[in-house]
């Protein structure tokens, strides 16, 4: 763990930033632990809290939520628009775009 808290650190994170990404990665993992989900799964969770992140997010629950919703997201477009339960190159680049660039979250009221 320490060598991505190095990475994150490089990549222009603070200490604040780095304990949110990792806090919400962890969250958003835990309900996932058991059911043998692919290496794609992790990515693209971790793609959408880094972007977020970016962003200025720096709630761990709001990462971890919008993290999920990606994947689910990229399950729903895999079910339904290939019809199968693997994703094609091409169809992960596209994801993998629309992960990484999200448009800018709207901050809700208190």
């Amino acid at each position: 763990m320490a060598r991505v808290f190095d990475l994150l650190r490089v990549a222009g994170f603070d200490a604040e930033s780095i304990e949110a990404i990792c806090t919400a990665y962890v969250m958003a993992r835990k309900p996932l632990r058991e059911t043998g989900e692919p290496d794609f799964a992790n990515e693209i969770i971790a793609l959408r809290i880094l972007s977020l992140a970016k962003q200025g997010e720096r709630d761990p629950d709001r990462l971890c939520s919008e993290g999920l919703t990606a994947l689910a997201r990229v399950r729903l477009l895999n079910n339904v628009g290939l019809g199968s339960n693997s994703i094609s190159a091409s169809v992960f680049s596209k994801i993998r775009n629309f992960v990484t660039f999200p448009e800018p979250l709207t901050r809700r009221q208190p």
